[in-house]
């Protein structure tokens, strides 16, 4: 079975983000919450999921008609934007705290 080449329609496209959603949910809770959480199974479950997403993406762009280089496209505009929020972050000046007592 080819994932990429099946269809999926409006529900199960839902269905499927709210689940992959709590999942990602889960995984960051358990990540923040736990001291004791592996980081290599940490990983693995972020690929995993990453994964997933993008073959839930691909599966509803092609069902409706675009193709699936647009995830490509959104997957770029992402890791780009974390670069430049970073340079934007540094560059503005730190507050200072009056503290009178």
């Amino acid at each position: 079975m080819n994932l990429f080449k099946s269809r999926l329609k409006r529900s199960g496209f839902l269905l499927w983000s709210i689940i992959v959603g709590i999942l990602w949910v889960v995984i960051i809770e358990l990540e923040l919450s736990s001291v004791s959480f592996n980081p290599i199974l940490g990983i693995l479950c972020w690929t995993i999921l990453s994964v997933f997403t993008i073959i839930i993406l691909i599966r509803r762009l092609q069902d409706i008609g675009y193709s699936k280089w647009y995830v490509l496209l959104l997957i770029f505009i992402i890791i780009s934007f974390v670069p430049i929020l970073w340079l934007v972050l540094f560059f503005i000046p730190t507050q200072t705290v009056n503290s009178s007592s």
